[in-house]
């Protein structure tokens, strides 16, 4: 039977990227002046202060490697149809999980602590990670597979690619092109790894402990660099769609609302029938059916995104063409989602990289949900493209 613990254990100690935990082996400074991008392009009534310290690890690093000896890998999994992945690094009497805003949310987290490994691992592993989520999986995760091949040989060849579970979102990206991004590099799944019987169940959660001898780990990955690793695998996709362009189809007013399969947008049916019928705006719910090579053939036919909060906006960031503009929904007011490290992160963050071409939908009524809310078209925002201002 899997063990179950008590809950009477101290507080574990969480750090942060820029905590050091092993020896950094490459990092590489922001190219470019990201402070005064954030500066010219945030909306006007916005402090750009508390927003550049929010995402000042974004602005600043592109990212950090760190070789790691003797570490522990606490693997969470969670019971049910979610099949939700966590990962904590412990070492060094500190445990690292990533953004530290994320942590207070986990209530296992005395546990970690007192968990024995049920097994260890002695030949080098470069830990790539997983997650049944299509954000997460693409942007999160894939980007660190993408930059181990960027880099080349600071990371032993002979070095496995370490992740949860393959999942389909995984397979797709690699199905796409998998030469490319994994320059034949294997994978070693923690989920075949250890004994059930030395793992820990809480509240739902299954966690189990993983030694690893030498581990090789992206302690932080900006989201510029996420994209821009995202945008150059895929780009060869797009020599393989056709050129409207050339045609003589004009795209400029060419919009596609991305909606949601869900109910987050509390009134998203009547939205969608009114951008259709008023403004000749495409309404898609199916991108999520559709391969990599299919996405990015059917979003070149438009220039301008309306996209909803989620994870239905990262399809445009990385698949629609690079002089495309994006109105964003955003599920409370840009003001008050800097109040909250937690919202800004959620809303904010994978638009980093795409303010100069983003102009954000702030709702008209808020839902009972945490990111449930109603838009109006009557305070839609113009589209912003590089070389006009444009009315939808």
């Amino acid at each position: 039977m899997p063990t179950t613990l008590s809950s009477n254990k101290p507080m574990a100690r969480i750090v942060g990227a820029t905590k050091s935990l092993g020896r950094y082996i490459a990092w590489e400074p922001s190219c470019c002046d990201r402070k005064q991008y954030i500066h010219n392009h945030l909306p006007q009534h916005v402090d750009r202060n508390p927003f550049i310290k929010t995402f000042k690890e974004d602005i600043e690093v592109d990212y950090i490697i760190e070789k790691l000896q003797d570490v522990e890998i606490l693997y969470i999994t969670a019971h049910g149809r979610t099949g939700d992945e966590l990962y904590y690094f412990r070492i060094n009497d500190c445990l690292y999980h990533g953004q530290k805003i994320w942590s207070k949310w986990h209530s296992f987290l005395h546990l970690l602590p007192e968990l024995k490994p049920s097994r260890s691992i002695e030949h080098p592993c470069f830990f790539v990670g997983s997650r049944p989520n299509y954000t997460h999986q693409m942007v999160d995760f894939l980007p660190s597979l993408l930059l181990r091949n960027e880099i080349g040989e600071v990371i032993p060849l002979t070095a496995t690619n370490l992740i949860g579970c393959h999942n389909s979102i995984l397979e797709q990206a690699l199905t796409y092109d998998r030469s490319k991004i994994t320059s034949g590099g294997q994978f070693l799944e923690l989920s075949h790894l250890g004994e059930s019987r030395n793992s820990l169940t809480w509240n739902g959660w299954n966690i189990k402990c993983i030694h690893f001898r030498e581990l090789y780990l992206v302690r932080h990955l900006s989201v510029f660099k996420a994209f821009t690793l995202l945008r150059d695998t895929f780009a060869n996709g797009l020599d393989k769609v056709q050129d409207l362009e050339s045609t003589g189809q004009d795209l400029t007013h060419r919009a596609i609302f991305l909606a949601r399969s869900d109910n987050r947008i509390l009134n998203q049916k009547q939205l969608s029938y009114d951008l259709s019928r008023y403004y000749s705006v495409t309404v898609s719910k199916q991108l999520s059916t559709l391969s990599i090579l299919d996405k990015l053939q059917y979003l070149a036919n438009f220039q301008s995104f309306i996209l909803p909060p989620g994870s239905e906006n990262i399809n445009a960031f990385f698949l629609a063409n690079h002089d495309s503009s994006f109105i964003q929904m955003i599920p409370r007011e840009f003001t008050s989602l800097l109040e909250s490290p937690f919202h800004s992160f959620a809303a904010l963050r994978y638009n980093l990289p795409f303010l100069h071409r983003t102009v954000f939908w702030e709702p008209s009524s808020l839902g009972t949900g945490i990111n449930s809310a109603s838009w109006s078209l009557n305070n839609i925002p113009p589209i912003v493209n590089p070389n006009n201002v444009i009315e939808l």
